[in-house]
């Protein structure tokens, strides 16, 4: 038979998606509008006898996946199928702002497939597609920018031969939505990225790839797949926009604890390896003049190690403005990226003439001592189930407003019980003390003894000139 015509259809796209069992596949009503001719006199097969040439149109196509929704608008396409081979031209789109362009060639639909696609995307609002993502991380971010790109991919036999080549910019803002309140501008940030994608493996590859603000870069180059080998270096000069930038990503209860107040020079060079289900960042982290919260401190050096199931500090120095020094090597158990007190834990610290003010402004608590301290403590176990000793010892101090000469600390514990002993020296006289505390309940039994005190010594009598 020989056949010449033609044709105009309107498909219902959501069909297809139960048909498919797929949601994913976008909804909406697609035109189908050409010509066809069919020829088997030669007994070829079925597409190498038929010619169809024609353009496929849509007003729009709802896309609604648990990552996306949104619609793509003014769809249209001339195409044309002859002698087994498939062509598109003129792809069009307009999605997020932007404007989808391109072209696609399947050559030996009967034999050996051959496929080409080069599209180039641009315009692309950065407003736009954080409005369509359901990530809840975003939902606080103010953003605006554009991005473009292009991208040129190829396979051959099955689309798991794909290799596709793609190039994006970017030029943006970026800010938390609720520092329009108090008058913080967002950052302004660039980016490139060239990537290269093996369908065989699955392994994507970055080239010369980065993100910068005025003061802050990050570099990428390696590979991204089930045997990641990516390198990672980050330069920031002003610590500030990092602090800006990382309040986009707080939850409500970070947010009302108000910014770090970073300020400061640092640099993180490491690696990404692994799978993306079990990726291990490594890496040294060096940052100068830093200050956190109205703190200052000279010098931070440590070897940073994650993975979903550790996290770890070695060989770590940080240093004071002052003379105060801490040297420490942190282990700590993870499950799934989380931390509870049961995990296994390893802490290793040395602390020599350290302003107990420093260390109260890092662990974020504040109490009614002063002084210079000095530490050596060895731990292990978990934090509900410590094992370990070390020693604390307090020079120059006051003591809820009493001056203290000098204190010192003795502990041990055993996995139940931590087991300390205080000593304490004062112009009024001295004092001793045993605790016993248990982690599992918080429960503790402190005994305290203090005999002899010279009561015109305290700085409260004096204080009130009481005779």
């Amino acid at each position: 038979p020989k056949v010449n015509g033609t044709y105009d259809a309107r498909l219902a796209a959501g069909e297809f998606a139960k048909l498919l069992k797929n949601p994913s596949v976008p909804s909406g009503t697609i035109r189908l509008a050409g010509s066809v001719q069919y020829d088997t006199h030669d007994k070829r097969p079925l597409l190498l006898g038929v010619l169809m040439q024609g353009e496929l149109s849509s007003n729009a196509l709802a896309v609604n996946t648990p990552s996306f929704r949104d619609e793509i608008r003014d769809v249209r396409a001339n195409f044309r199928l002859a002698n087994g081979n498939f062509e598109a031209q003129n792809l069009h789109a307009v999605l997020l702002g932007g404007t989808l362009n391109g072209n696609a060639r399947i050559a030996d639909l009967t034999g050996r497939v051959r496929g080409q696609v080069r599209a180039a995307l641009t315009g692309v609002s950065l407003a736009a597609v954080k409005n369509v993502m359901t990530s809840a991380s975003m939902r606080n971010a103010d953003v605006t920018g554009q991005v473009n790109g292009d991208v040129d991919a190829t396979w051959e036999g099955s689309m798991q031969n794909l290799v596709a080549r793609a190039n994006a910019n970017l030029n943006a803002a970026l800010g938390a939505a609720s520092a329009k309140t108090n008058g913080t501008k967002p950052v302004p940030l660039s980016g490139v990225v060239h990537a290269t994608y093996q369908g065989r493996n699955g392994e994507i590859t970055l080239a010369q790839s980065y993100v910068r603000t005025r003061r802050t870069s990050i570099d990428l180059n390696g590979t991204v797949s089930e045997r990641s080998a990516l390198q990672v270096r980050v330069n920031s000069s002003d610590l500030s926009e990092v602090d800006t930038l990382a309040a986009v990503f707080r939850g409500p209860q970070q947010q009302s604890s108000g910014p770090l107040g970073l300020r400061g020079t640092a640099t993180f060079d490491g690696t990404i390896t692994g799978s993306p289900q079990n990726l291990q960042v490594a890496g040294l982290l060096t940052a100068n003049n830093l200050l956190v919260k109205g703190r200052s401190w000279r010098v931070l050096r440590t070897n940073v190690s994650l993975s979903p199931s550790q996290a770890s500090l070695r060989n770590g120095t940080l240093q004071s403005t002052n003379t105060g020094r801490v040297n420490f090597d942190i282990r700590a158990g993870l499950r799934n990226w989380s931390y509870t007190a049961d995990n296994p834990i390893q802490v290793k610290l040395v602390a020599t003439q350290m302003q107990i003010g420093d260390l109260e402004r890092i662990i974020g608590k504040q109490y009614p001592v002063s002084g210079v301290l000095s530490a050596d403590v060895n731990v292990r176990g978990s934090q509900a189930n410590p094992v370990g000793q070390g020693s604390v010892n307090l020079a120059q101090a006051k003591v809820s407003g009493e001056t203290v000469q000098s204190a010192s600390v003795r502990f041990n514990g055993d996995g139940n019980t931590v087991n300390a002993t205080v000593q304490m020296r004062m112009p009024a006289g001295t004092a001793q003390g045993q605790l016993k505390y248990l982690p599992k309940t918080e429960g503790y039994d402190a005994r305290f003894q203090a005999h002899g005190i010279r009561l015109n010594q305290l700085n409260a009598v004096q204080a009130k000139n009481m005779d």
